[in-house]
């Protein structure tokens, strides 16, 4: 049945609570302590982030008409438990990295995107927030099999320095769609994102904003770099381009993810 929520403004969407300048960051009780299994004290805050980065990333208008996607986040300093969020339903649970839920309700359809985000906190420790989309420019990547290419300076800026990779496609949640994700980070170590061969694209970050910001960046790359080729084509950087992006814009106390050297 189709969602009558899908594609909402913010406002509008389960979970929030609509105040007078819009929604609000109020969490739900059992994040706040108060249900009868409670999550951990950090919970409320991490959704105060991620109530912030799903209103950014509705704002930016780069989701699916759907609105179908899906977001987490670790919890503070909690290497085994995550806070996911289904961003066209009520569905918010605090769960460990094996898929249990500590508390807080998923649908079935939910369940089946819990490895999608855990294989990637699994394999990326540094990794502190996953979000997954079915934006419609870097969809058109991920349905022909074709590596989103890095000609975008934007990309450079969140440290994504080579083509985004596709995972070889499965079933949703299946063992072979979370082999294909592993297998794509194995590829390409200091990769950002992964698109999803004939299903959408993962991005994540070391917070939910930063997350929900490239997956933005990806999506206005996907469809720069489609109408470039009505002129021939995007161009690749100058070589050391990344380089320079390194001295003059990020700053020292912001490191890049491991395995980013400063080549590109």
């Amino acid at each position: 049945m189709k969602n009558s929520n899908a594609g909402a403004p913010p406002n509008q969407q389960p979970g929030f609570t609509q105040g007078a300048k819009g929604p609000n960051n109020k969490p739900p009780s059992f994040v706040q302590g108060t249900g009868r299994r409670s999550a951990p004290k950090s919970a409320a805050s991490e959704w105060r982030a991620m109530a912030a980065a799903i209103r950014r990333l509705f704002s930016a208008g780069v989701l699916s008409p759907s609105g179908h996607g899906n977001i987490s986040t670790r919890l503070q300093k909690d290497q085994v438990r995550i806070l996911l969020k289904d961003l066209v339903s009520d569905d918010l649970a605090v769960l460990q990295l094996t898929g249990e839920i500590d508390c807080g309700e998923l649908s079935a359809e939910t369940h089946h995107i819990i490895p999608m985000h855990t294989v990637v906190y699994q394999t990326r420790p540094e990794v502190g927030a996953v979000v997954h989309s079915h934006s419609p420019y870097a969809s058109v990547f991920a349905l022909a099999h074709m590596p989103l290419p890095c000609y975008y300076e934007s990309l450079l800026h969140f440290g994504q320095v080579e083509d985004i990779p596709v995972a070889a496609w499965g079933p949703r949640g299946s063992k072979a769609s979370i082999q294909g994700i592993a297998d794509a980070l194995e590829r390409q170590p200091a990769t950002q994102a992964v698109l999803l061969a004939n299903h959408g694209v993962l991005a994540f970050g070391p917070d939910v904003l930063s997350a929900v910001n490239l997956l933005i960046t990806i999506e206005e790359a996907a469809a720069a770099t489609l109408k470039a080729r009505a002129l021939g084509g995007a161009r690749p950087f100058p070589e050391g381009a990344f380089d320079h992006i390194l001295a003059a814009y990020i700053p020292a106390n912001h490191p890049l993810p491991e395995g980013q050297d400063g080549e590109g």
